[in-house]
């Protein structure tokens, strides 16, 4: 259960403007994944960040390596949205702070994610 006034990406909208060129949308476990993060400051800061990819994903974050080819990943500090793009949308399928050798690190669980089938 999020805390209350916490901040969730609006589910699946196709946003606030006709002139974005690419919808954004949230992944149900990339919407579980941002409410794992304690801080709603930064829960929102990821949030912007993502909404950010309305403006031509392609040009932004970087490309990631296999197994999680085909996803791109932009940074906010020590967080990172993980994305995936199919035509005119742009998919977050994860999104959580980059802990290198954690369990519970957003790359370590996306290649999860991806393992099981649900990327």
């Amino acid at each position: 259960m999020p805390a209350k006034g916490a901040r969730t990406p609006r589910p699946n909208s196709e946003g606030n403007s006709g002139s974005k060129a690419y919808e954004v949308r949230w992944e149900e476990q990339a919407r579980v994944m941002l409410l794992a993060v304690n801080d709603r400051k930064v829960q929102g800061q990821l949030i912007e960040k993502s909404e950010s990819l309305s403006e031509n994903p392609h040009n932004q974050g970087k490309p990631l390596q296999e197994p999680l080819a085909g996803f791109r990943s932009i940074r906010m500090r020590r967080y990172r949205t993980v994305y995936h793009i199919k035509g005119k949308k742009a998919f977050v399928a994860a999104a959580g702070i980059r802990k290198e050798g954690d369990r519970h690190d957003v790359y370590t669980l996306a290649r999860k994610l991806f393992r099981q089938k649900l990327l």
